[in-house]
């Protein structure tokens, strides 16, 4: 697993967790989650990439952060390169996110 920590991000593209893999294929899923205090309410952009390429991108709606966040599963082939992105792209307020990357290693 990978934990990101709380990361701090503001109006600019930030880099919440990026790693590499080595030999194995991992079947895997994460789960990003809005870690500020949720009297906040701004938007923010997030993606991931998968070997510099964007694999997906979703808005989460401060205001909307009510219910758990959910998993999103992925299948990462060998020897890749993750990373995760934020950007507050409501206001450029800093507010803490994170992201908690989980795997089974084929």
């Amino acid at each position: 697993y990978a934990y990101s920590g709380l990361v701090t991000v503001d109006n600019n593209i930030t880099t919440v967790l990026k790693f590499n893999t080595e030999s194995a294929m991992l079947d895997a899923k994460f789960i990003i989650n809005y870690a500020s205090n949720l009297n906040h309410d701004e938007d923010f952009l997030w993606q991931v990439k998968l070997n510099n390429e964007i694999i997906f991108q979703t808005v989460i709606e401060g205001a909307k952060v009510t219910e758990p966040p959910q998993y999103v599963p992925l299948i990462v082939p060998p020897f890749s390169k993750l990373e995760f992105l934020a950007d507050n792209i409501s206001d450029t307020d800093a507010r803490t996110q994170a992201v908690l990357f989980t795997a089974v290693v084929y």
